[in-house]
C-alpha cells in the first residue's frame, strides 16, 4: 500500500504496473541479448566476422539485465520497498554501464577494427583454415589484405587460379565488422534508454512504499480504529453499555414493573391461592 492511506492512490497503481511492464519487456530483451551472444559464439561464420569480445559482452550484460528485471518484477508485484530500491539503485548503475559500452562500440572502429580483423584472420588461418575458406566463399574473394594473403587453400592452385576470385577479403569483411558492432552499440544504448525511462515509476514506487516499520504502525492505527468503532457500537468495552449497567453499585435496583424492589403489593385472594 502506498503511503498516507490504506489503498494506493491512482499515481501509485500506475507507477507500480509500469515498473512490472518495463521489467518484464527488459526482462525479454536481455534473454535476447544472451541469444545472440550464444549464437555468436557457436556460429562459426558469424565469429569469425566480429570481434569475440561483442558476444562474451552480449551475454554478460544480457544476463545482467534479465535477472534484474526478474528483481523488479518481483520487488513491485510484492510491493517490497526494500527490494525496489535494491533494484533501482543496481539498474542505474547497470544502465551507466551500457551506456559507456554503447559508446565505445559506437566510437571505436577505423584503424582498431583492422587490427582485429587482422589478429582473427591469423588465428583462423592457422587453426581453422576451414572458416578463411567459407569466409572466401561468401564474399567472393582471397586473402585479407591481398589476394595470396594468408589465403586458402594452403597449398596447390592459389585462391585465385581454383575459385577466380579477384579482390581481397579485408574491405567487405571490415563493412561486415563494422556494421556488427555498429548494431550492437545501438541495440545497448536503446535498451539503456529504454530502461532509464523505466526507472521514473520505479523510483516513484519506492519512494510511495512504506517500510516495514511503518507497515507495523498502520497496521497498529487501524487495530485501535475497529476497536474504537466496536466500542461505540455498544460493546463490552470500557465506554460501552453492559446489561447489567443498572446494577452497578450505588444504583437502585429496579423491580420490572418500574418501582424499587419489594414495593409491589400482591393481592391477598389471587386465583389459586389457598386463602381463595
Amino acid at each position: 500500500m502506498g503511503k498516507g492511506g490504506a489503498y494506493p492512490d491512482q499515481m501509485f497503481k500506475t507507477a507500480k504496473w509500469a515498473t512490472l511492464a518495463v521489467s518484464f519487456l527488459t526482462a525479454l530483451l536481455g534473454a535476447a541479448l544472451i541469444g545472440l551472444g550464444v549464437y555468436g559464439l557457436l556460429n562459426p561464420l558469424g565469429s569469425a566476422l566480429v570481434p569475440m569480445t561483442l558476444p562474451i559482452v552480449a551475454i554478460a550484460v544480457g544476463t545482467s539485465v534479465f535477472i534484474l528485471s526478474i528483481l523488479g518484477c518481483f520487488g513491485s508485484a510484492m510491493e517490497h520497498r526494500t527490494i525496489v530500491w535494491v533494484y533501482f539503485g543496481m539498474m542505474l548503475a547497470l544502465v551507466i554501464l551500457q551506456f559507456v559500452v554503447g559508446i565505445v562500440a559506437l566510437t571505436n572502429r577505423g584503424d582498431t577494427i583492422n587490427e582485429l580483423v587482422d589478429k582473427r584472420w591469423d588465428y583462423l588461418y592457422h587453426n581453422k583454415p576451414r572458416h578463411i575458406r567459407d569466409i572466401e566463399d561468401q564474399y567472393e574473394c582471397c586473402g585479407l589484405k591481398y589476394l595470396n594473403d594468408r589465403a586458402w587453400p594452403k597449398y596447390g592452385e592459389t585462391c585465385t587460379e581454383k575459385f577466380g576470385y579477384q579482390r581481397s577479403c579485408l574491405d567487405p569483411v571490415k563493412r561486415e565488422w563494422d556494421e556488427r558492432q555498429k548494431q550492437f552499440g545501438i541495440g545497448v544504448c536503446v535498451l539503456a534508454a529504454l530502461q532509464l525511462l523505466g526507472l521514473i515509476p520505479t523510483y516513484y514506487l519506492a519512494s510511495r512504499l512504506p517500510s516495514l516499520e511503518e507497515r507495523e504502525r498502520d497496521l497498529l492505527e487501524e487495530h485501535r480504529r475497529l476497536l474504537h468503532e466496536t466500542q461505540n457500537r455498544g460493546g463490552y468495552g470500557t465506554h460501552g453499555q453492559g446489561p447489567w449497567e443498572g446494577a452497578r453499585p450505588g444504583g437502585t435496583l429496579q423491580h420490572p414493573v418500574g418501582g424499587p424492589a419489594g414495593a409491589y403489593t400482591y393481592p391477598t385472594n389471587r386465583p389459586g391461592s389457598r386463602g381463595a
